[in-house]
């Protein structure tokens, strides 16, 4: 068996539902989600691009009952895996409140060690802190085999060695080099929609329908997964940027190939069968997100905001419902309002799409009492609200 630990990223109960679908269930300790696996995963660099919700990847190479075992199994990977002067770096987790100082005495005691069997050796992290993603890209560390993590368990300590890292860079492109943006309408994160695509469509390959497909970030993300995809929007201006879109990511990702069955115009609370040429297998999307707001509402705008995002998503959802075959999977996202105490949702939506035929798939862990999760940014006076629902 073979054990991986996977960095969640920062909605990190978002994160282990994609990695449950996706890759398999494992035990949390803390911001690591461990996995074991029979098999090696085969190409994890793959795997890193389609994971929307993890930082990065290591594979598990010792575990130990005392800190000094650990520390010395870590100095014997470094020397042995090292070409040439060794650059590594080091992040350690559940260490209580003497993290700082654990991993000051660690990363000095690794060097010296490597010093001693004439290695010459720097670590990249600053101020003894867990380093950074980004500079663990930018160091090409994963490619060296020299980005290290070490938990301590309740049995002991776990030593890991990273074998892939998040492509920051890649994602900066696909959300700000397209050549359709709409930033006032509000535009969905890519690492979002490949969450809430890998949530819906798990280890299968599928068609992929965006009824709300604004710019096309769903579609775009699913065709970088080798699914089929289709999207709709009421919007002709979301239309047009959509097939730019996905013409751009068509030519610089030569594996998408001829995927994109139809994007069309047409408004998701009038859908009809007809409109759709293929029955999708599962729907993902980010659905009307209400008005822009500069301030938080009072009361009565929140009230009437939500009343108008519920009869769109229930409007649509029933729509759905016709052209859609049993056991289709629906992971779609709703607005909801972080105020500086509680939460505002929108009540009862919920219940009105099960008495619409649909069935509830509630998140281990979930957000709310009614089983969703929510997305949500510092500062930001609207989040989302991500449901799973499966037909009836």
């Amino acid at each position: 068996m073979h054990k991986y630990l996977f960095l969640l990223g920062r909605q990190s109960k978002l994160s282990i539902a994609e990695l449950k679908a996706v890759v398999g269930v494992g035990k949390s300790f803390g911001e690591i989600y461990m996995i074991e696996l029979a098999d090696e995963i085969a190409d994890p660099e793959k795997l890193q691009d389609m994971l929307g919700g993890t930082i990065k990847i290591a594979k598990v190479i010792s575990e130990e009952k005392s800190l000094p075992a650990i520390q010395q199994k870590c100095v014997d990977y470094l020397d042995e895996h090292c070409e040439g002067k060794v650059i590594f770096s080091l992040s350690v987790y559940n260490f209580a409140h003497s993290l700082k100082k654990d991993l000051n005495n660690l990363l000095k005691n690794i060097k010296k060690a490597l010093k001693s069997r004439e290695r010459n050796a720097r670590f990249i992290n600053k101020l003894f802190e867990n380093v950074r993603s980004v500079s663990i890209y930018e160091e090409k560390l994963c490619e060296k085999g020299s980005d290290m993590t070490i938990i301590k368990t309740p049995d002991g300590f776990l030593l890991a060695a990273s074998v892939s890292v998040q492509n920051f860079r890649a994602y900066s492109i696909r959300d700000y080099d397209r050549p359709g943006r709409d930033a006032k309408s509000g535009m969905l994160p890519p690492k979002l929609a490949q969450m809430m695509i890998n949530i819906g469509c798990g280890k299968n390959i599928s068609v992929v329908y965006d009824p709300f497909c604004g710019s096309g970030t769903v579609l775009m993300e699913a065709l970088l997964q080798g699914h089929q995809v289709i999207g709709s929007d009421i919007s002709e201006k979301a239309v047009e940027d959509t097939k730019k879109n996905v013409e751009w990511i068509k030519e610089k990702f030569t594996h998408v190939g001829n995927s994109v069955i139809d994007v069309f115009q047409q408004d998701a609370t009038t859908l009809e069968r007809k409109d759709v040429t293929i029955t999708p297998r599962t729907i993902v999307c980010e659905t009307y997100l209400g008005p822009a707001i500069s301030k938080f509402p009072s009361d009565q705008e929140r009230i009437n905001n939500f009343a108008e995002v519920e009869k769109i998503v229930v409007g649509a959802m029933g729509r759905l419902k016709t052209i859609l075959n049993n056991n289709a999977d629906l992971v779609f996202a709703v607005p909801f309002y972080k105020g500086r105490d509680k939460n505002y949702l929108i009540e009862g939506l919920d219940k009105k799409i099960k008495n619409l035929g649909y069935t509830l798939v509630n998140f281990d862990n979930a957000d709310t009492e009614r089983g969703s999760l929510l997305y949500y940014r510092d500062n930001q006076l609207v989040g989302r609200e991500i449901f799973h629902f499966k037909i009836s």
